[in-house]
């Protein structure tokens, strides 16, 4: 008697599937997210670099690599400024809180002194020379850094959440596949039994949707007559 073995037929959504997973596991190892932005950036910096070092053709991927090395710039920039603006308004509150038990006709003493100075120190460091608290926990300026961090932490993982997949199915699969399935991506979205980190893909709108048309046309229009070396 002939044994029969079910073999399952890998379609479009199953690929699609595979190589989103691929580019989840790097942002989420294990399925939990790296919690720190910047220590996610540089998984992501190393994914883009690993992409066009295996296939130069990869140029894109390439130049993302040195962009999402500024992002990291630009986290760490928004991060110090959040934290010096904090630093400069403890000290000065620590100061003025000493300066205020003394009286106005008394030399100031020695632990005065040594807040004034570390008020000084800060301060200099400080590149916002203006800032409002207004009885809040942060002031205007950081709610502003603070936004700026999240959005471009935001951004560079959905950017790459959606692009990594689009170069590892033509590694794998080649063009003429990716052809075939490019438009079968989105019905991975919001799948019950296979839910995605990934968060777009259901319009082809905005920042993320022209990087996407951006790409299809370095596919069609690069990865088709450079030749592989």
């Amino acid at each position: 008697m002939t044994e029969v073995t079910d073999v399952p037929i890998l379609t479009c959504e199953c690929i699609w599937r595979i190589f989103q997973r691929e580019a989840e596991e790097i942002v989420a190892p294990g399925g939990v997210l790296i919690a720190d932005p910047i220590a996610r950036n540089r998984a992501i910096n190393a994914a883009y670099a690993r992409l066009w070092l295996h296939d130069e053709r990869f140029q894109w991927a390439g130049l993302a690599a040195f962009a999402s090395k500024q992002v990291v710039c630009g986290l760490l920039h928004a991060s110090e400024s959040i934290e010096r603006i904090e630093d400069e308004f403890t000290a000065r509150k620590q100061w003025l809180d000493i300066r205020s038990k003394g009286s106005y006709f008394e030399l100031p003493g020695d632990e005065e002194n040594q807040r004034r100075a570390d008020y000084d120190e800060v301060s200099d460091k400080n590149l916002i020379p203006v800032d409002l608290r207004l009885g809040e926990p942060q002031t205007m300026a950081q709610k502003q850094f603070q936004y700026v961090y999240g959005m471009m932490t935001l951004g560079n993982t959905t950017l790459f959440l959606d692009i990594f997949p689009l170069h590892a199915f033509y590694k794998k699969r080649g063009l003429e596949e990716l052809k075939t399935c490019w438009s079968k991506r989105t019905n991975i979205f919001g799948h019950p039994k296979f839910p995605e980190l990934w968060p777009v893909g259901q319009e082809n709108s905005g920042l993320v949707g022209n990087m996407r048309k951006y790409c299809w046309l370095s596919v069609r229009l690069k990865l088709e007559i450079v030749p592989k070396v």
